[in-house]
């Protein structure tokens, strides 16, 4: 496959769990999501700690740019062993500021886990001009080798609205425990 229809191929898989993940962050259970107003639902509010164990493609992206001490800034999803998806609005500071890291339960214990530099970041040329276009692939300079990613639902009830699904990644959260963990929040799609 050329590099052009890679990148492409990358970008319709991001599109696509964007969206659904998107999706996935509606109403249901013991978890509720947060809404601005007249906006998006943009926080995992209640939900339980998660383990990384469980969710091995979860990847936390770091900024040193970040106020917070860990560097956390949002969450992202391993979909090859060297390329992360996140959102483009998490991918607009210098490539030289990000890190990933896979497998550390707790940001602030450093002993634990894999890192990575990014190398690269490609963000959909249509950010910002339509927001179902917030999606970014970042190229890790140190791939995860051997650390399971996630594949995507070929299930077509799975798009279905009362669909069941589970939302990890960190970023804005609220009410789900101590900050720098991973959050999980159980949710039921509306469609």
């Amino acid at each position: 496959m050329t590099g052009k229809k890679s990148v492409v191929r990358a970008a319709l898989a991001a599109g696509v769990l964007t969206a659904a993940s998107l999706g996935a962050v509606a109403v249901a259970g013991t978890a509720s999501a947060a809404q601005a107003p007249g906006g998006p639902v943009n926080r995992i509010v209640g939900g339980t700690i998660a383990h990384t164990a469980d969710a091995p493609w979860a990847i936390q992206l770091s900024n040193s740019g970040s106020p917070d001490a860990t560097g956390e800034w949002c969450g992202s999803t391993l979909v090859k062993a060297n390329k992360i998806v996140t959102a483009a609005h998490c991918a607009q500071e210098a490539v030289g500021t990000y890190t990933a890291i896979q497998g550390r339960d707790d940001l602030s214990d450093k002993s634990t886990g894999k890192e990575s530099k990014i190398a690269g970041i490609w963000v959909d040329p249509q950010y910002g001009k339509s927001p179902a276009h917030d999606v970014a692939v970042m190229t890790l300079a140190t791939p995860f080798d051997g650390v399971d990613t996630l594949a995507l639902e070929t299930d077509k009830a799975a798009d279905k609205a009362g669909a069941a699904s589970v939302v990890y990644g960190w970023g804005s959260t609220e009410g789900t425990g101590p900050g720098g963990h991973l959050p999980e929040g159980r949710r039921t799609g509306t469609g």
